[in-house]
């Protein structure tokens, strides 16, 4: 695995039951706005898929545990899509990507706001 880039961005990952509770429209911002903080952290040139299944491990540094692993994962689809929406990943569907979920108190990492990580890996040659 190549780590194709790092982004640290400035994001509390939300649970997916507060995500859910949300009218569309405000997932739908939430998504624009983090395709913007993803694109603004990627290094230069970006980071396109060109055809190539990822690895994308994501760890979110939060203000409050997140209890339920469910919840965790749920919560960082809007994540995702956005990842999709800036050309990073080709599709969110398991052909195109794997990825692992962790979390953290950001405090503790040593940040002074909730973050998240993000590593992306290239996996395979053109799919």
């Amino acid at each position: 695995m190549n780590l194709a880039a790092l982004l640290v961005i400035p994001f509390e990952v939300p649970s997916q039951n507060s995500t859910e509770r949300r009218h569309w429209s405000g997932r739908a911002k939430e998504r624009k706005e983090l395709g913007w903080r993803v694109t603004a952290a990627l290094p230069a040139g970006g980071c396109p898929h060109l055809g190539r299944k990822r690895f994308v491990e994501i760890v979110a540094y939060r203000a409050a545990w997140i209890r339920d692993a469910a919840n965790l994962v749920g919560g960082s689809k809007t994540l995702l899509d956005a990842l999709v929406a800036v050309g990073v990943l080709r599709d969110d569907s398991t052909k195109w990507v794997e990825v692992s979920y962790d979390q953290g108190l950001y405090r503790r990492a040593g940040y002074d706001q909730p973050t998240t990580v993000i590593r992306i890996y290239d996996l395979a040659e053109e799919t």
